[in-house]
């Protein structure tokens, strides 16, 4: 099973009065997350929010979740929650195969 979480970019990413909430939906996502000594919280940084990053950041390493950051147009994040499953009222359809050529592979190189 799959997770996907996308950020609300109308509003922005998580305001820094939302990271200080005993309460909070960060608050209440970091024991699930600590669960797993795999786990690594990736922090999408835009540049006017490195303060908020740094807030979140002194949590993660408060709760011991390893945690890093990127500055990325990524839109979506995804994570696997393992052993969870869901049945489906209704399968759906398969996909349709796909038609016509596809480009080459791109190899490795340096420049």
């Amino acid at each position: 099973m799959l997770i996907s979480i996308k950020p609300d970019l109308v509003k922005g990413g998580t305001p820094m009065e939302e990271l200080a909430k005993p309460g909070g939906e960060f608050a209440k996502a970091v024991p699930v997350i600590r669960q797993s000594m795999k786990s690594v919280l990736l922090y999408s940084v835009n540049p006017d929010s490195f303060e908020t990053y740094l807030a979140a950041r002194e949590l993660s390493e408060k709760a011991n979740i390893s945690a890093g950051w990127e500055i990325s147009n990524a839109q979506e994040f995804r994570m696997g929650i393992p052993g969870l499953t869901v049945d489906r009222l209704q399968e759906p359809p398969p996909k349709a195969p796909e038609t016509g050529p596809k480009p080459p592979p791109v190899k490795p190189k340096l420049d």
